[in-house]
Order: C-alpha cells, then sequence, then structure tokens
C-alpha cells in the first residue's frame, strides 16, 4: 500500500479530533495529504527551505485559503543581522503573501529570538505587524 493511502486509513478516522501542525522540508508533502482529506492545517513557515522568496510564494499559492500559516521572519537573517527597515520589509512580505486568507496567517518568527537580535528589529517587526491591525 502506498504511503499517502496507508497515512490515510491511520489518519482519518481522527479527522476533526485534532490539527495537523507540520513544519520542516517535508511540511509541504503533508500539506497536501491533510488538506486533501479535509484536516485543519497550521504549517510553520521555518527558514528550513522558505528564506528565498520563490519558495514563499510558492507555497502561498499552492496552499493559501487551505492551512494557516505561522512565522516566517528569519530570526538567523533579517531579524539578526538585518536592519529596522529590512524587518519591515520582511514582515510586509509575509503579510502580503499569506495575510490575505482569511485567517490563514499568524504573524511572528520562524522559530525563538536569538539572543544577538538588535532590540530595534524586534520592535521593527511588532510595529510591521501592528499596522495590519485594526
Amino acid at each position: 500500500m502506498p504511503i499517502r493511502g496507508l497515512l490515510e486509513l491511520l489518519v482519518r478516522p481522527l479527522m476533526g479530533s485534532f490539527m495537523a501542525v507540520l513544519s520542516g522540508l517535508h511540511g509541504a508533502a503533508y500539506g497536501r495529504l491533510f488538506s486533501h482529506m479535509g484536516s485543519p492545517i497550521l504549517m510553520e513557515l521555518s527558514h528550513y527551505g522558505c528564506r528565498q522568496t520563490r519558495r514563499k510564494r510558492q507555497l502561498s499559492r499552492e496552499f493559501g485559503g487551505k492551512v494557516c500559516f505561522n512565522g516566517g521572519v528569519d530570526v538567523q537573517g533579517t531579524l539578526a543581522r538585518g536592519t529596522p527597515e529590512e524587518v519591515k520589509r520582511e514582515v510586509h512580505e509575509l503579510v502580503e503573501l499569506f495575510g490575505n486568507f482569511n485567517g490563514g496567517y499568524i504573524g511572528g518568527t520562524s522559530h525563538s529570538v536569538m539572543p544577538e537580535t538588535p532590540l530595534d528589529n524586534v520592535i521593527a517587526m511588532y510595529e510591521a505587524f501592528l499596522e495590519y491591525y485594526d
């Protein structure tokens, strides 16, 4: 039996009882499976494989409106080593890509904030996200 059929056989009886939380390199593959079965999905936009804008656009096109995306601000690159303006630009890009799907994006970092991150960058991230709230 193919892996997809086996996973579907094991997971389908539990539908409605859990939310699939996907992250890392295999999130997109499992996202296709779980969205096909109608499971609610939270897909973490970790920095693994997601640094390139092209990859982010692909995820947005494929899963927008089907999953809730979480995070995505690069904690090792932009947030830790960028300028406040670069951080705000990345936040705006993420919200434009993932925030147009009726509750489909939870803004934040891809993981925890690194200790060497400048406080001005953390403040810039929150200010940029707050621009989108009434």
